[in-house]
């Protein structure tokens, strides 16, 4: 990566107002052990739902599912740049064959019927959540 500024960061991804769907598709990242940075990936959440207000309607499952079809249907052809330094580009960290392996596991997932098939629930404190 180079030169960027991580508080630009930090006030763009709290700005798009998509945590919550960030932090899934971390855990399903994590779970899938697919290699794309935790910024690159808000990056893609962000513009997933770019067309959707944070204040719209749709639920965190649907807000998901819509990353997970661009994912499958434009994550491998997107250019992603760094918004506090336009001469990052996000999209060139990932090798074609690295965005296909993303992208074919977006399919999977937006595929999947059941929620508790695509992430899994955390343990705690090396414990299982009740």
């Amino acid at each position: 990566m180079q030169k960027t500024n991580v508080l630009n960061h930090i006030a763009f991804v709290r700005g798009a107002g998509r945590l919550s769907e960030s932090r899934v598709l971390k855990l399903w990242r994590d779970q899938n052990n697919l290699d794309i940075s935790s910024f690159y990936l808000e990056l893609i959440v962000a513009g997933a739902l770019s067309s959707y207000p944070p204040t719209s309607a749709t639920t965190l499952a649907n807000n998901v599912s819509t990353v997970f079809e661009y994912l499958r249907d434009s994550f491998v052809s997107a250019r992603v740049v760094d918004p506090a330094n336009s001469n990052n580009v996000l999209s060139d960290e990932l090798t074609s064959s690295e965005k296909v392996t993303i992208s074919a596991a977006g399919k999977k997932a937006r595929e999947t019927p059941y929620w508790e098939d695509i992430v899994k629930r955390q343990a705690t404190n090396g414990r299982s959540p009740n």
